[in-house]
């Protein structure tokens, strides 16, 4: 921020610098919300909405859509032009019904320095409230309508206002006063000086850049609110426990369920949910048999149970011999060597009469191997040593040649080779293995045997175990039998199968516990555990039907966990420490430099603190003094006005903010010393911007005229006055003209009054006219005595004392005889002056005035020649 106070130095980094170097330390969300705060000063509904998503992606608790990559990683100067708005007020137009003013077609105000004088009463506060009204103040007032009228009616007003050069008319509104293009023109007056002295409060103006703080703050409470609605809505109700009738340990752990739990540990309880089904069967017909039962009856029941147990799989085993990993690997290497003999097999060559010819017919199919096995069979029959010279063919019986007999030879020979022979009797061994492992029959017994129906009813457990097993072992026979048949692509049983021996011990031992606590307790202690037993799998079982609800409720829980845990990452504390460090660092040090500045032009040298905090990314303010006492238990009135006009002047230079300031009795407790350095202080200010001055002091307002005049500064003067009681009269364009008069208007006043006469129908009216024309003159005779006949050594309402003029001063007896008759004279025909006995008043008329002004008129030409003289 730059200041306009000179001599200060410039804070080492900008507002904007710090800005950015902060948000590379942000989270994404707030680099969000900060980058468009600088850049946009206030974020729409839809970037607050983006910034919210961002903030749900970043807590893991929804915005799955938002774009990451929208995120700034640097957040620059702010772009539009940071320099104030130029407010000026043109003027007040149409007063009406204003307290007890007079309707007031328009006051005007200079571009620099306006000053509107009146005395106590004559109005002058009128204006002023309604200026504190609508252009910023720290203490609200009212305008209201004539309080002394019968009829009350609606204040009105039209206020100018010229904004960066384009003017613009806004209507006062009683109802809403504070006009929003009128609050970067602030007002001083004794309601502000005491808030500024007396209570905490904030500047008036907020620092370049520090409008990001205020905005961070809003959009973190937007998003609270988002978020703590959709906490509210999303609040998990546990509907399905009420499912859960009676208790049970899953239904604790249901009712126990936080964040930290996990739905696999309630997934592995249901795993096998068919054993569960059969565990809650078997229990439930025990609890039957149980209700229904001596408990004698019961453990011979349990005991027979375990025997059919023990017995069945022991029968299992044997029947398993066939089908063992031993009887497995001899079936392999079987049929392995049979593989083998085939493959020698199909390497014999077929004997032929003739290798050069080739027959049209597959000699060494295994339908022609048939027939030659089935002629050799029919031939022996025949004849034992067939084939001889001297047989007949057995098909054709025509005589056997040499050759046929040969061949015939040859080709049984082929067939009963040793290599046949052996593949034969393998493929015999192998049939007969596997009609043996066909025939394997592991179902010991059927539904209807009484020993199944036993387990079936005393411990189904155990009777799904059997059933296990019996399926398992079938199917290791079925693969078996596939393999041996030859079937490709099959597995071949490589492993010993698993009689799960250790679960039937745990079978075994569950069911002597039953015994035990039958032959110790008695049943209803084995009632009871069974009944407990049932409902933890009746819930088993409900569990799984509802397991998607309760990861539902487990997934709403952890994310109702992330989003409270995201909650207090929306406390503004750290954006009011970051505002507040900044403010240190930009602003608290130059705003303390620029108060001491201001403190020294207004001669204001006594112990002060200023003790500033930040609070929301606000600064607020107050003023302390040793030992913490308060302004006001120290200093005078005076004193506590300076110092408070010293910080309104502070805050109005450190600001980029201020356009215009409105002064309402400045100088109220001042002494004339120090009313001047405020009449200088103020019209250093007027060369800056638009300075309106509300005063009663006479003094005060000539002084500030005559600084205005020294300093080239543009002034209009509004004049509030009572000449009558009940009549309040404002004049505009003009202040009471006392010794400031100047001769030539007084006789163009006259020469009007002379011309116009038979105009004023009341006489009063024209004889109060005539004593006006002659009080002015009074005034000039006067400034005459100060400015001609004493050189101006010393003026009206001046402190200073010109000695160098002193040798000017027009020392003439007879000029000073006439001056003294001359005033005498004129003292008798004004109402404001007490006569004496000796001076009694005349009625003044046109003639007795033009021989006073005559008489004025050649004492002026006197001293003119007496000092040319000299």
């Amino acid at each position: 921020m730059e200041s306009n106070v000179e001599n200060l130095e410039s804070p080492i980094k900008s507002i904007w610098e710090n800005l950015d170097e902060w948000g590379t330390r942000l989270n994404d969300w707030q680099k969000y919300i900060l980058y468009y705060a600088i850049h946009e000063r206030k974020l729409t509904d839809k970037r607050i909405d983006e910034a919210y998503q961002c903030f749900l992606k970043q807590a893991a608790i929804g915005g799955d859509d938002f774009d990451s990559t929208t995120v700034p990683s640097s957040f620059g100067l702010r772009n539009e032009n940071e320099a104030s708005k130029n407010t000026k007020l043109n003027a007040l137009k149409n007063l009406k019904n204003i307290n007890a003013l007079p309707d007031i077609p328009e006051i005007k105000f200079s571009n620099q320095l306006t000053l509107i004088y009146g005395l106590n009463g004559s109005g002058k506060s009128s204006i002023a409230r309604l200026l504190l009204s609508t252009c910023f103040s720290r203490v609200p007032v009212d305008v209201l309508s004539n309080v002394y009228s019968e009829e009350k009616k609606v204040p009105e007003c039209d206020i100018e206002v010229e904004l960066n050069g384009i003017k613009t008319t806004y209507k006062f509104i009683p109802e809403n006063t504070k006009i929003a293009e009128l609050q970067n023109i602030r007002v001083f007056d004794q309601n502000e000086s005491r808030v500024i002295l007396t209570k905490e409060n904030a500047l008036g103006f907020l620092p370049a850049g520090f409008d990001v703080f205020d905005e961070m703050i809003r959009v973190y409470k937007i998003i609270d609110n988002k978020l703590t609605q959709e906490i509210s809505a999303r609040k998990p109700i546990k509907s399905f426990i009420d499912v859960f009738q009676g208790e049970s340990e899953i239904k604790t752990s249901l009712l126990n369920l936080t964040h930290n739990s996990n739905i696999e540990d309630f997934r592995v309880k249901i795993i096998d949910i068919e054993s569960i089904n059969a565990e809650l069967n078997s229990d439930k017909q025990k609890l039957i048999k149980l209700q229904e039962q001596s408990p004698e009856m019961l453990v011979q029941s349990y005991k027979f149970c375990i025997k059919i147990l023990g017995e069945t799989v022991d029968s299992l085993k044997i029947k398993y011999k066939t089908l063992n990993t031993n009887s497995c690997t001899s079936y392999k290497e079987l049929l392995n060597k049979l593989k083998e003999k085939l493959r020698a097999k199909d390497s014999e060559k077929f004997p032929s009469q003739d290798d050069s010819v080739t027959s049209p017919v597959r000699m060494d199919s295994e339908e022609w191997v048939d027939f030659i096995k089935s002629s050799q069979k029919f031939a022996k029959l025949e004849n034992p040593s067939y084939p001889q010279i001297t047989d007949d063919c057995i098909l054709c019986h025509q005589p056997l040649t040499i050759p046929s007999v040969s061949l015939i030879k040859r080709f049984w020979g082929f067939v009963n080779s040793e290599v046949r022979t052996e593949v034969e009797k393998l493929n015999a061994e192998i049939d007969k293995i596997l009609l043996e492992v066909k025939e394997t029959n592991f179902d010991i017994f059927g539904q209807d045997s009484n020993k199944k129906m036993t387990l079936d009813k005393y411990c189904s457990i155990a009777s799904v175990y059997i059933d296990t097993l019996v399926a398992e072992l079938n199917t290791r026979r079925n693969i078996l039998v596939l393999y041996l048949s030859g079937t490709n692509n099959v597995n071949f049983p490589e492993n010993e199968f698993d009689f799960h021996d250790t679960e039937k011990s745990l079978i075994i031992s569950e069911i002597e516990k039953s015994i035990e606590a039958l032959n110790l307790n008695g049943v209803n202690l084995e009632i009871e555990k069974l009944s407990r037993n049932i409902k933890k799998n009746e819930h088993l079982i409900l569990l799984n039907n509802f397991i998607t609800q309760v990861d539902d409720y487990i997934s709403s829980l952890q994310w109702l966990n992330r989003a409270n845990t995201a909650l207090s990452e929306l406390i503004t504390t750290s954006i009011s420490k970051k505002a507040k460090d900044l403010y240190k660092k930009t602003i608290t040090d130059v705003y303390k430099s620029c108060l001491d500045n201001e403190s020294k032009i207004l001669d204001f040298r006594l112990p002060y603190e200023l003790k500033d905090r930040v609070k929301e990314g606000r600064s607020t303010r107050i003023f302390t003094i040793k030992d913490n006492f308060k302004p006001e238990q120290i200093f005078s009135e005076g004193e506590q006005r300076v110092l408070a006009f010293a910080d309104f002047l502070t805050e109005t230079n450190i600001s980029n903010n201020v356009s215009s300031i409105i002064l309402d009795d400045p100088v109220v407790s001042y002494d004339h010393l120090r009313k001047m350095k405020i009449a200088e202080r103020i019209l250093t200010e007027a060369s800056k911007r638009q300075v309106i001055v509300f005063t009663h002091d006479i003094v005060f307002l000539y002084k500030l005229k005559k600084l205005s005049e020294n300093m080239n500064i543009k002034i209009s003067t509004h004049w509030l006055h009572k000449p009558e009681p009940t009549e309040i009269k404002f004049e505009k364009d003009n202040y009471p003209k006392s010794q400031t008069e100047t001769f030539g208007y007084i006789e163009n006043k006259l020469n009007h009054l002379i011309k116009h006469k038979s105009e004023y129908t009341d006489n009063n009216e024209f004889i109060q006219q005539l004593r006006h024309c002659a009080d002015m003159l009074r005034g000039f005779i006067e400034n005459f005595v100060i400015t001609t006949l004493f050189n101006g050594v010393i003026n009206r309402w001046d402190e200073v004392i010109k000695m160098t003029k002193l040798p000017n001063v027009i020392l003439n007896e007879d000029l000073y005889i006439d001056v003294n008759k001359l005033y005498n004279d004129l003292c008798r025909v004004i109402n404001s002056h007490d006569h004496s006995d000796d001076y009694e008043p005349i009625l003044p008329s046109i003639e007795t005035i033009q021989v006073l002004v005559d008489r004025t008129k050649e004492l002026i030409q006197n001293a003119s020649e007496f000092k040319n003289a000299k």
